[in-house]
């Protein structure tokens, strides 16, 4: 049955349990909604249910998937009449008990049929074990069997049908399907890997063509500065940690992947064969270095959306880490740098040198204004950020600019590169004026002074 529990090591799975599903900001209401818990991640099993209120430690609540009462409809979706957002229903094979469950974010009708789908699975495994481990029928039940259905056909109809549904798993017709199934499933991944190869070879012929007309309109090739190098190429031969194979919506068990995973992300982009790329980007999108990171692998051996993202996550946690996951006001997720030399450097050109206060100097200082900045375009090494301690006279000689011109400067959209400003004038660097009409122009501190 359901009940609360304490992990101390923060393992929730069990070794060979597999988590399925993640959901952020979800709600446990116990029996028909009227004790409420505090918000919590709900997560999927192979085996279990967990729900793990925020902010209580190691307290989780576990529903083992045998306990659900799928006879009676399991798991549901229901609406709410006044309006609010939809609730899932867990039937319990305890007496009229249910486990409900609520979505802040998050698709709750994708949760509830990846649910249905692992209950069925299991089903039909606990149907096919009892099937293997029945005794087979002995010749005289057989003569039995037959001379009760010459004298009642109602009672012959169940006993061929146990018969047939016993054979069609068992003997040489069901490794036939056996084999079958797994030629089918061989196929389908031969037919993935022939849609990567034509897709890769599309993508040279487009190459070509557009070389050849070139050559044709007589104007050289530009340099191309989108050239990623391989994951051998930067980190040697054998280095590529090998996807999990878990499969679209599927997370890995073991989060020793997702760190290994970090650790190659990592290293490649900060590699120096890597720089005229990442190096003179302050962010990177992650849709940008899933699409990228993909092609640096190779065509075969891929990793999913969901491994990048838990990569990244895995990477936010690690000391050596030169990026920081962040999400921006757009709702899209992007690798962060933590030392804001790039932006600082590109805002020197155009308001001039930084201010600061000689005596106060200290309390402004960080890596941008001690280490040496590198260029994005030949890995050069360019000069650190330039300050001056003289206040402006007038308003005309302090510089400023919008999030409109710094974003043609950074070759990012307007949303991102004013949550970049919002972000240094949060850090002491920028301070703002105007706003009429929503328009805000942003200056180097002069409250440093």
């Amino acid at each position: 049955m359901s009940s609360w529990e304490s992990c101390e090591d923060g393992n929730l799975v069990r070794t060979g349990e597999i988590v399925l599903f993640v959901q952020n900001e979800t709600r446990y209401h116990e029996g028909d909604g009227n004790l409420n818990y505090d918000e919590g991640k709900l997560t999927l099993s192979t085996d279990n249910i967990f729900f793990q209120p925020k902010g209580a430690g190691p307290i989780f609540l576990r529903i083992p998937l045998g306990n659900i009462d799928s006879p009676s409809g399991g798991p549901t979706v229901v609406a709410q009449s006044d309006g609010r957002s939809p609730k899932l229903h867990i039937p319990l094979t305890e007496s009229g008990q249910k486990a409900v469950f609520s979505f802040k974010v998050g698709n709750i009708k994708e949760f509830c049929e990846t649910l249905r789908d692992v209950l069925q699975q299991k089903l039909l495994l606990l149907r096919r074990s009892e099937m293997l481990t029945e005794p087979l029928p002995s010749i005289t039940g057989v003569v039995q069997g037959s001379s009760k259905a010459a004298r009642d056909d109602s009672s012959a109809a169940p006993a061929n049908e146990t018969l047939l549904a016993f054979t069609d798993k068992a003997g040489i017709a069901g490794l036939m399907r056996a084999s079958a199934e797994k030629t089918a499933q061989g196929e389908t991944l031969r037919d993935i890997d022939d849609v990567m190869r034509n897709a890769s070879s599309l993508v040279a012929s487009i190459r070509n063509l557009q070389q050849k007309q070139q050559n044709i309109a007589g104007t050289t090739k530009a340099e191309d500065n989108t050239t990623i190098e391989s994951i051998e190429a930067t980190l040697g031969l054998g280095a590529t940690v090998r996807a999990s194979g878990a499969g679209w919506g599927l997370v890995s068990a073991h989060a020793g992947f997702h760190k290994e995973l970090a650790w190659e992300i990592h290293s490649w982009i900060t590699h120096e064969k890597n720089h005229h790329v990442f190096g003179s980007m302050p962010l990177i999108p992650l849709i940008e270095l899933f699409s990228l990171y993909n092609k640096a692998r190779g065509e075969c051996d891929l990793v999913s959306t969901n491994d990048v993202l838990h990569a990244c996550r895995a990477l936010d946690q690690q000391e050596y880490a030169q990026y920081t996951l962040k999400r921006l006001s757009s709702g899209r997720y992007a690798l962060q740098r933590k030392d804001p030399s790039i932006v600082l450097k590109k805002l020197e050109h155009i308001l001039g040198p930084r201010l600061c206060n000689e005596k106060e100097s200290g309390k402004f200082t960080t890596s941008a204004d001690s280490s040496p900045i590198h260029n994005g375009r030949d890995g050069g090494v360019a000069q650190p950020v330039a300050q001056t301690a003289v206040f402006p006279e007038s308003s005309s000689m302090l510089k400023g600019v919008n999030e409109v011109t710094f974003a043609s400067v950074l070759h990012v959209t307007c949303s991102v590169s004013m949550d970049l400003l919002e972000e240094l004038e949060l850090q002491g660097y920028l301070c703002r004026s105007g706003g009429e009409f929503g328009c805000f122009t942003f200056h180097w501190n002069i409250f440093v002074f």
